[in-house]
C-alpha cells in the first residue's frame, strides 16, 4: 500500500508543475481581459457591475487554486503516514 502512496505522490509532482504553468498562463490572459472590461466600461454602471463581479470570481478562483495547491502535498503526506503507522 505504501508503494501506491509513493506513486500518487510522484504523479502529483509530475503533473503539478505543468498544470501550474497552464493555469498561470490562462489566468494572466483572463486578468488582461477583465482589465480591458473595466477600461471599456466607460462609466456605464451595468458594465462596471459585471466587471466587478468577474473580478470577484477571479479572486475566489485564485484562492481555491492556491489552497488546493498548498493542501494537496500535505494531504498526500498524511495519507502516507497513516498507511505506514
Amino acid at each position: 500500500m505504501n508503494d501506491m502512496v509513493d506513486k500518487i505522490q510522484e504523479l502529483y509532482k509530475e503533473i503539478a508543475m505543468p498544470l501550474v504553468v497552464i493555469i498561470g498562463g490562462a489566468a494572466l490572459l483572463l486578468g488582461v481581459w477583465m482589465g480591458s472590461n473595466f477600461l471599456l466600461a466607460g462609466g456605464d454602471p451595468e458594465k462596471l457591475k459585471k466587471a466587478k463581479a468577474q473580478v470577484k470570481y477571479y479572486i475566489i478562483a485564485w484562492i481555491v487554486i492556491f489552497a488546493t495547491a498548498t493542501l494537496t502535498p500535505g494531504l498526500i503526506e498524511m495519507l502516507k503516514n497513516w498507511y505506514q503507522g
